[in-house]
């Protein structure tokens, strides 16, 4: 991956699993972009 990278995370927004993988995201500082679902 190179340094601009950005990890794309889809999901809704009421569910745990997203909610957790952004938590680690921001914890660990990586860039990412969310598309939320239905």
């Amino acid at each position: 991956m190179t340094q601009n990278a950005r990890l794309e995370l889809t999901g809704a927004a009421g569910s745990p699993y997203t909610r957790k993988m952004l938590s680690v995201l921001r914890y660990r500082h990586l860039p990412y972009s969310v598309y939320w679902g239905n």
